[in-house]
């Protein structure tokens, strides 16, 4: 897991999977056993954890457990981040649950996480965006409790930039054109 990808401007690097714990199931996440997918859609890119084998994120006996964080870095040159956003999927009854607690350049941003009860929280400023780079680490946990069932299926961070889209870009130049060939065209005019 500590390779990183490149899509488009934007580095992923630097993936290390810590703190793997378990308790009560065999299953101890590492790193030939955590998925990391990254994808784009329109101005945001996303990174999705989840089971290489999705038996194992699901919990059905009585105080079964696991947890990890996954640590990584994201680098746009070019390409400045405005706002994340973290989300969970999965289902649970009784006691069970799953959250994301997330750090962000070291800040703890965990009361502005995914959990079972949050499953798909709006979007969040970063602190100081516009950035370019910066570390994230993703605390994801899952838990029956004493008397509950945990199915955790992915974890997803959305990062969305100031990139404008391809249309926007296009009615924007064509603005500022006929913005300029209007003031020529009034200073000759004068």
């Amino acid at each position: 897991m500590e390779r990183g990808c490149q899509l488009g401007l934007v580095v992923f690097d630097n993936f290390t999977l810590v703190n793997p714990t378990n308790g009560g199931i065999t299953y101890l996440p590492s790193a030939s056993n955590v998925n990391a997918t990254i994808s784009s859609s329109g101005s945001a890119d996303t990174v999705t954890f989840s089971a290489v084998n999705p038996a194992d994120w699901n919990l059905t006996g009585s105080n079964q457990q696991f947890a990890f964080t996954v640590n990584y870095v994201v680098t746009a040159p070019s390409v400045l981040f405005q706002l994340w956003a973290p989300s969970v999927a999965g289902s649970q009854t009784g006691t069970g649950g799953f959250s994301l607690v997330k750090t962000i350049n070291g800040n703890s941003v965990g009361s502005v996480g995914a959990d079972e009860n949050n499953k798909n929280p709006a979007f969040k400023s970063f602190v100081g965006a516009p950035v370019s780079t910066f570390t994230v680490a993703d605390n994801i946990q899952a838990h029956t409790g004493t008397s509950g069932t945990a199915n955790l299926t992915s974890v997803t961070n959305s990062f969305a930039t100031t990139t404008p889209e391809p249309m926007t870009a296009v009615l924007l130049g064509s603005g500022l054109l006929a913005f300029g060939y209007m003031l020529r065209r009034r200073r000759r005019n004068s």
